[in-house]
């Protein structure tokens, strides 16, 4: 059985405040404070540029310039994954308890 991690609730398994692993990924919150600087720096006229040249790169058959627009536009494609166990047959789950022993009273 894994150890109790530490600010981490022992009935729910939730993580309690100071739990270092609650904090997720600090690259997320500086992608959000760059994309924040960077929208606030840019205007209507700078994005349809972007726009305009992506466009204009697709056409001249840049293959990254065509993938970001079709992604732009229609969403990435759902990415299959295929989940099996051994001999690509169906998972196999196997459950066990063990009871904890008591001391001799004595």
């Amino acid at each position: 059985m894994s150890e109790s991690v530490p600010n981490q609730d022992k009935v729910t398994g939730a993580f309690l405040p100071g739990n270092k692993l609650a904090e997720g990924k600090r690259s997320r919150h500086q992608a959000a404070y760059l994309r924040g600087l960077i929208l606030d720096e840019m205007t209507e006229d700078d994005i349809k540029a972007i726009i305009r040249t992506t466009i204009d790169a697709a056409k001249n058959g840049d293959k990254d310039a065509r993938r970001d627009l079709w992604d732009r536009i229609g969403g990435k494609p759902a990415q299959a994954v295929e989940v099996s166990g051994s001999d690509s047959g169906p998972l196999e789950f196997v459950w066990s308890v063990s009871k904890k022993e008591e001391a001799p009273s004595g």
